[in-house]
């Protein structure tokens, strides 16, 4: 990888938790639209893969051509057929705090293990003494996210919901039943905390109603 796949990346998160998601890069994007972010329009998808020249997927797919078994048994159709499970996957890279980027350190890769652990561990890129590149394993928990660059591959589960606007722009939202009139105001929700671990994303607030409503949103 070199700095413009990371500015992919960052782009794609940045773009979601606008939008009001995780921040998170879809394993389908990247491969289908790359630096795009969950929910994001398609002219702007379109722009944005645009503007990279090797996109990670063509590292992906470089990579796959030139190593290991995928190259050797059905070439390049057994490639193309990876790269699509990956697409179907579900999962994706997640960045917490990628606002604290400072647009050059490269970030420890890591993957949520899963029984709500805290820690687990990722995998950096470091120099020998011979001045080579070598794959270093570091232990990975939510403070070292806050202070360094941790991708966690996860799964996603909230791309196909909608955000409310009234969480997305910090607007106050008016809910009216489109049946009764009853209306239900809300001004602000918070999450006491966190009930799963910080390697599967944010806290998901859903709100279910048993009637169909009108959504306001005002400032």
């Amino acid at each position: 990888m070199d700095i413009e796949n990371l500015q992919e990346v960052h782009r794609a998160v940045s773009s979601s938790g606008s939008g009001g998601y995780d921040e998170e890069y879809m394993l389908r994007d990247l491969i289908a639209s790359p630096g795009a972010g969950v929910g994001e329009a398609p002219a702007t998808r379109a722009e944005a893969a645009a503007s990279y020249s090797r996109p990670l997927r063509s590292l992906l797919e470089e990579y796959f051509q030139g190593a290991g078994p995928l190259s050797k048994a059905g070439g390049e159709a057994d490639v193309q057929a990876y790269l699509q499970a990956l697409t179907e996957s579900g999962m994706q890279i997640y960045w917490p705090y990628s606002e604290e980027w400072n647009g050059s350190d490269y970030p420890i890769i890591t993957f949520n293990p899963g029984y709500g652990a805290e820690t687990n561990y990722g995998y950096e890129l470091d120099f020998n003494e011979d001045g080579a590149f070598i794959v270093d394993s570091v232990l990975v928990d939510e403070e070292l996210a806050r202070r360094r660059p941790v991708w966690v591959i996860n799964d996603n589960n909230d791309s196909a919901y909608t955000p409310a606007d009234f969480i997305r722009h910090g607007t106050k939202s008016t809910v009216t039943s489109a049946e009764s009139g009853d209306i239900l105001k809300f001004r602000s929700i918070k999450a006491l905390r966190n009930f799963d671990s910080w390697f599967a994303g944010g806290v998901r607030v859903f709100h279910k109603m048993r009637q169909r409503v009108r959504v306001q949103c005002f400032y």
